[in-house]
C-alpha cells in the first residue's frame, strides 16, 4: 500500500511537470529578439565596445563582424542614415564596410595584446614559456 501510494505521488509530480505551465520570457534572464537577424546593419547594431575588455567580449565582438561583414546590406528603407538616392546609397555602403573592417581590424590588434607582454622582468624567469607561447598566439593574430 505504501509502495502505491509513493507511486501515484512520484506519477502525479512527473505529470505535472510534463503538462504545467509554459515559462515566462521574464523568466529566462534574456529578452528574446523578435525578428530574426540578416543583414549586415543587424550584426553592426550588436558590436558593443567595453571599457576592459576580455578575450570573451573580444571573441564575441570579432564574430559578430565577420558576419557582418559577409551578409548583405539591408534595403536602404532600413539603413543606419536616411538615404534619398542612389549615389549616398553607395557611399553609405562604402562606409559602412568601411568601418566593419577597421573595427574588425582594431579587435585583431586587441585580441592579441592579451596574450603580448611588453615588459619582462628578471623576477618573471618562472613564467618564460608561457610569455613564449603568448607570442606566438599575439603574432598570430596581429
Amino acid at each position: 500500500m505504501e509502495k502505491f501510494v509513493l507511486f501515484l505521488i512520484l506519477l502525479f509530480g512527473f505529470t505535472l511537470s510534463l503538462f504545467g505551465s509554459e515559462p515566462e520570457s521574464k523568466e529566462y534572464g534574456f529578452k528574446p529578439l523578435h525578428q530574426k537577424l540578416r543583414y549586415k546593419e543587424d550584426y553592426f547594431r550588436i558590436y558593443n565596445q567595453w571599457l576592459y575588455a576580455d578575450a570573451e567580449s573580444i571573441g564575441r565582438n570579432i564574430f559578430f563582424l565577420e558576419l557582418a561583414y559577409t551578409l548583405p546590406f539591408d534595403h536602404p528603407l532600413h539603413a543606419l542614415t536616411p538615404i534619398t538616392n542612389e549615389i549616398q546609397y553607395d557611399r553609405y555602403k562604402n562606409l559602412l564596410m568601411t568601418r566593419v573592417c577597421t573595427l574588425l581590424v582594431q579587435e585583431y590588434i586587441n585580441y592579441g595584446y592579451l596574450y603580448m607582454k611588453e615588459h619582462i622582468y628578471f623576477f618573471n624567469k618562472e613564467f618564460k614559456k608561457d610569455y613564449l607561447d603568448g607570442y606566438d598566439i599575439a603574432e598570430f593574430y596581429f
